[in-house]
């Protein structure tokens, strides 16, 4: 089993702040849970366009989990299930509709 990095425990108890604080920040409440993690971690490789091109890879919401899971493992982001829920959550809701 991996252990935590501190800075990755650091990046969760940040992360868990933003959920439990009431922000009253419109900006704040405007950014989607998954967009900060996705923007953090996934841009550097590829943009959005990945996810608009005629042959996307991902065919179903499960599909788009899987590549979320897939990709935080080879970059051993190690994380929770809800942080690849939101990224996943977030990549449906912008790119996918499904």
């Amino acid at each position: 089993m991996i252990q935590s990095s501190p800075v990755r425990i650091i990046r969760r108890a940040l992360l868990a702040a933003g959920i439990f604080c009431n922000s009253t920040s419109a900006e704040t409440a405007a950014i989607p849970p998954g967009q900060s993690l996705y923007e953090n971690h996934c841009t550097g490789c590829h943009e959005s366009v990945v996810h608009v091109r005629s042959e996307r890879k991902a065919r179903d919401y499960q599909e788009i989990r899987d590549w979320v899971v897939r990709w935080a493992g080879a970059q051993e982001l190690d994380w929770t299930g809800a942080e690849v829920d939101a990224v996943a959550n977030y990549l449906n809701q912008s790119y996918y509709g499904f």
